[in-house]
């Protein structure tokens, strides 16, 4: 007998499996080889084998975590209480000396 193997698309990795990643996100965790590969159906059609992303659902421990850069940094303030400082909260015509 033939084994045939069901296909997920995108909207069902989150409806159906929970993944709650955005599309891009899975394209970077793929180019890095830490999702499955998709599966080109068409020009604008794309899928999974349910086993793949099944088995990659329970094996969390062998997934690394993905650190993205950012603009901004965390520094202790004057009272030890974490505070974010930002380039970006210094802009704009309030604080035209910074």
């Amino acid at each position: 007998m033939q084994h045939v193997s069901k296909l997920v698309s995108k909207k069902e990795l989150k409806s159906i499996y929970g993944i709650p990643y955005c599309f891009a996100h899975i394209a970077r965790l793929e180019a890095a080889g830490e999702f499955p590969a998709r599966v080109m159906l068409g020009a604008c059609r794309v899928a999974w084998f349910a086993e793949e992303v099944e088995a990659w659902i329970a094996e969390p421990a062998t997934r690394s975590v993905i650190t993205l850069p950012f603009e901004g940094h965390r520094a202790p303030g004057p009272t030890g209480v974490l505070t974010f400082h930002s380039k970006h909260e210094l802009k704009g015509p309030r604080n035209e000396n910074v």
